[in-house]
């Protein structure tokens, strides 16, 4: 994806970042290897792509850390109180 989207015009947008960009977990099975090789190959994927990339998360503490260190900006919208709620809708 990111070869691909180097060579188009293309903005990424990972919605619900955390089923993908989660933290790394202590290997103990072959499955938690390969899930870190990903969380691995994923960060070298954002390191190394030019163009801009968007991040939507529910759950931001479930984000690796490494992740959050290559981020530029992090923007949080809070959840609307009820006034608030009523002039949006």
């Amino acid at each position: 994806m990111f070869e691909t989207a180097q060579t188009k015009d293309w903005i990424l947008f990972f919605d619900e970042a955390e089923g993908l960009l989660s933290k790394r977990t202590n290997v103990g099975t072959a499955n938690d290897r390969y899930a870190n090789q990903e969380v691995g190959f994923l960060l070298q994927g954002l390191e190394d792509y030019p163009k801009l990339i968007i991040v939507a998360t529910n759950f931001k503490n479930n984000l690796d850390s490494a992740f959050m260190r290559r981020f530029q900006s992090v923007i949080s919208f809070p959840v609307p109180d009820s006034a608030e709620r009523q002039l949006l809708w």
